[in-house]
C-alpha cells in the first residue's frame, strides 16, 4: 500500500514470511517515542469521554460518507454511537475502533521504555466482528459501521497488511446482510483515509 512511517525491525525470517497462514502473521514494529500515530485523548488535560472520542473521529471521518451532514448527537445504547441529519435524511453511524489492546498499552504509556519496546501485533485485529451480532434500536433509520484505526497500525505493513484487510472485507461481505448494517467502512484515522467500503449484498 505504500505507507510511509514504521519499518519493521529485522526479526528471524519466518515470522513475518507471506507464505504462513494470514491469520498467524504477525510483525515486529517499534514506535519511536512521542510517535504522533494517535488521535487526541485529551483536551486541556482532561481525558475525553467514549462520546467526546467518537465525535472526533467521526468530525474528522464524515466527509468521506458522500452526503452532506448537517448536524450529528453522540446517542446512549441500545441506539448506535451517532445519529446524524444529512441532506438525504436520518442516519446512523456505530464507530469501533480497532486498534489492539497492545498497541494501546504501549503507545499510551507513561514511561518511555514501555513506549519503546518493540511488540508484537496483528496486522489487523478482528475485535469488530461481536458488532454483526448486536441488535440495535434505529427506529428503521439506516445504520452505517466505521472500523478505524485509531493508534495507527497500518503504517509500512505493505502486504502483510493488504491480505488480512482483504480477508476481512470478504468475511463482511459474508456476514453484512444478517447484520444491523447497510453498509460497513474501513477507516485509517491517522492518514484520514477510506480503506474500504463495503456496500451492497454480499
Amino acid at each position: 500500500m505504500g505507507y510511509p512511517g514504521l519499518a519493521p525491525i529485522a526479526k528471524p525470517s519466518n515470522n513475518h514470511g507471506l507464505n504462513q497462514t494470514p491469520q498467524k502473521t504477525r510483525l515486529w514494529l517499534s514506535l519511536p517515542l512521542g510517535a504522533k500515530l494517535h488521535m487526541p485523548l485529551e483536551v486541556f488535560g482532561m481525558p475525553l469521554s467514549k462520546p467526546e472520542l467518537e465525535r472526533v473521529v467521526f468530525d474528522k471521518f464524515v466527509k468521506h460518507i458522500g452526503v452532506k451532514v448537517t448536524s450529528f448527537k453522540s446517542c446512549n445504547p441500545p441506539e448506535p454511537d451517532i445519529l446524524c441529519d444529512t441532506e438525504c435524511g436520518a442516519l446512523y453511524i456505530e464507530l469501533t475502533d480497532n486498534t489492539s489492546q497492545s498497541i494501546q498499552k504501549s503507545v499510551h504509556a507513561r514511561d518511555e521504555a514501555t513506549q519503546k519496546e518493540a511488540f508484537w501485533i496483528d496486522p489487523f485485529p478482528e475485535g469488530y466482528k461481536h458488532k454483526f451480532d448486536k441488535q440495535y434500536q434505529t427506529n428503521s433509520i439506516a445504520c452505517e459501521l466505521v472500523i478505524y484505526f485509531g493508534i495507527h497500525p497500518v503504517v509500512g505493513l505493505g502486504d502483510h497488511f493488504d491480505s488480512r484487510l482483504q480477508e476481512n472485507i470478504e468475511w463482511i461481505k459474508g456476514r453484512k446482510h444478517s447484520s444491523a448494517f447497510r453498509k460497513v467502512w474501513i477507516y485509517d484515522y491517522h492518514q484520514d483515509c477510506v480503506l474500504a467500503c463495503v456496500n451492497g449484498a454480499a
